[in-house]
């Protein structure tokens, strides 16, 4: 699975055999840029950027859109920078708006928000991924571009 943008608010998700033969080619409006996520229908996930909000785009297993789901931050631009799956069925997405403030959404599996967490960080921070561990916790993985080095911040199942 490939997803890419072309141009701004032009996607493109592409699914190709393990040789590269192309399956299907799908064009969506929005910039992805986060990751692609399999779900237990076969169908997928994928994060990132439109109408400067984080927007999550599901689709079945031949790329039609299931769902399309904007998450506005009310605060700056903002895309999503990591998904995973919870015990619940369910989903969180990790979604930055900046440098310093973070977002932390649990949606349902039809892509429905059920908690948001906002995370203020010293600038110059950046998510790069979230994980759900076998107990439920979540782990938030990021760097720095000053000279402090990667970091891994855990909290329990509600973001906290």
């Amino acid at each position: 699975m490939i997803a890419a943008s072309v141009s701004l608010d032009l996607s493109i998700l592409l699914k190709t055999t393990s040789n590269g033969t192309e399956q299907w080619r799908k064009n969506f409006t929005g910039d992805f840029y986060g990751p692609i996520v399999g779900t237990k229908d076969g169908g997928y996930l994928i994060l990132g950027l439109k109408n400067r909000s984080c927007w999550l785009l599901k689709t079945d297993s031949e790329g039609s859109q299931v769902f399309d789901r904007i998450y506005d931050n009310s605060v700056t631009e903002s895309g999503g920078v990591g998904i995973s799956s919870t015990p619940d069925g369910g989903f969180v997405l990790l979604c930055t708006t900046d440098h310093e403030n973070h977002q932390l959404i649990k949606i349902d599996s039809d892509g429905n928000p059920l908690t948001r967490n906002t995370f203020k960080f010293r600038r110059n921070y950046d998510m790069e991924d979230i994980l759900v561990t076998s107990d439920g916790s979540l782990l938030l993985l990021g760097s720095s571009f000053a000279s402090s080095p990667n970091w891994l911040f855990s909290l329990n199942g509600y973001g906290q």
